[in-house]
């Protein structure tokens, strides 16, 4: 029982120390939270996150407010995990600001403000998953979208599924940095993550 308990603290003291290195995003949970009101504000943009949500049917979007400065970098993917409760599943998602080139439309059920334009970001099922060791996890890579912001201000990410809902990672932000509370809660969240996976808890 004693080498049990060792065995978990060392290997937990690994978790701790190698996930930063290994995963690279900061997690981050939006919960129910779909309305454009209640937008999930991105704290630090240029700081890399990934956002394990879930649209629960078809034509629903949830939505994210990143604050950047004119010619800061917006870097944005669009992940979905694998298995045979996601088949079908592929979203898109729109950026939205003053001042982008304008690229597509979002559905009309997509909210869009008043003098922004939008930059429609599509997307696709690659030929095979990526894998993560360190999780372990594997998962699709369906978008990947990067620009430089045209003006100080105000921009929104709004991911949606036209034909079905599923679950889905939004990455944003390219620059790993973690917090001390965020070392400390990592094994908190990778169950959280592996609860997003569609695992449940006996397995996990």
């Amino acid at each position: 029982m004693r080498q049990l308990g060792i065995a978990w603290a060392a290997s937990l003291i690994l978790t701790v120390f190698l996930w930063p290195a290994a995963a690279g995003h900061v997690p981050g949970f939006p919960g129910n939270k779909h309305g454009f009101d209640e937008a999930i504000h991105v704290d630090d943009p240029a700081k890399s996150w990934a956002f394990y949500g879930e649209l629960h049917e078809e034509m629903e979007a949830q939505y994210y407010r990143l604050d950047v400065g004119a010619g800061d970098r917006i870097y944005l993917e669009l992940l979905v995990p694998t298995g045979p409760s996601q088949e079908g599943f592929v979203p898109d998602a729109v950026l939205m600001g003053a001042g982008l080139d304008a690229k597509g439309r979002p559905p009309d059920y997509v909210y869009v403000p008043d003098g922004y334009t939008t930059v429609l970001i599509q997307g696709g099922m690659p030929g095979k998953a990526t894998y993560e060791g360190f999780s372990p996890s594997s998962f699709y890579s369906v978008a990947h979208f990067e620009v430089a912001a045209p003006r100080n201000g105000t921009y929104y990410v709004a991911v949606y599924g036209t034909l079905r809902g599923g679950r889905y990672s939004l990455v944003v932000g390219y620059r790993e940095s973690f917090s001390l509370s965020e070392w400390i809660l990592v094994p908190v969240s990778l169950i959280s993550v592996y609860r997003w996976e569609g695992q449940g808890i006996p397995f996990i």
